[in-house]
């Protein structure tokens, strides 16, 4: 198990890379009532090729998810996809062709804009190195350029700001070839290349 969130009815969304849970078969993402039963619905509905890494329960009732996979529901969907309350994948979020590596941590900014960490180097086909974000829907954020980041340097934490701005850990040692080790600052929307705050 990696990652845990409560849903916006109070239940439990449990996230890993595993393929059984109490003895069911199971791909990386369970919902557990109050009482720790597992809501065999969602899971029939919550199809994965890989595991989960990452998951944010949203107001609406929504569930972002990120890791590993490649498939959700039967739709390609490169480590990165939104489920709707019942578990399918959400038709109207796009990533396009996603990353190409897994995705570790993820975050909402305030307008919406879907921010995440991880081990990749690229987004929908273009350079990001290791943080991305795209817009609601899962368009391409063409006002976010995040690729002066050391490509061996993984980043893990993702902590979205109230103004905008976002923090990010992991191993990073320079962003824009200024020193940053373990953690940086980037600016929010729009962001524009060298954008970083100390």
């Amino acid at each position: 198990v990696w990652d845990f969130d409560f849903d916006s009815t109070g239940r439990l969304l449990v996230a890993g890379e595993f393929t059984s849970f109490s003895d069911t078969t199971e791909s990386g993402l369970v919902r557990l009532s109050a009482t720790g039963a597992l809501d065999t619905a969602f899971a029939a509905n919550t199809a994965l090729t890989g595991g989960v890494i990452a998951v944010d329960a949203l107001a609406n009732g929504q569930i972002l998810i990120g890791g590993t996979f490649t498939n959700s529901g039967g739709f390609l969907a490169n480590r990165l996809d939104r489920l709707n309350a019942d578990g399918t994948s959400d038709a109207n979020f796009i990533p396009g062709t996603g990353m190409n590596g897994y995705v570790r941590a993820l975050a909402l900014d305030p307008f919406g804009n879907i921010a995440f960490t991880g081990g990749f180097t690229t987004v929908r086909d273009e350079v990001r190195y290791n943080v991305g974000r795209l817009g609601p829907n899962g368009a391409a954020d063409a006002l976010f350029a995040a690729d002066t980041i050391d490509p061996l340097a993984n980043a893990y934490g993702l902590l979205a700001l109230p103004d905008g701005k976002f923090l990010v850990s992991g191993g990073i040692r320079a962003v824009n070839g200024a020193l940053r080790p373990g953690v940086a600052r980037f600016h929010g929307s729009p962001v524009r290349r060298g954008d970083v705050a100390t």
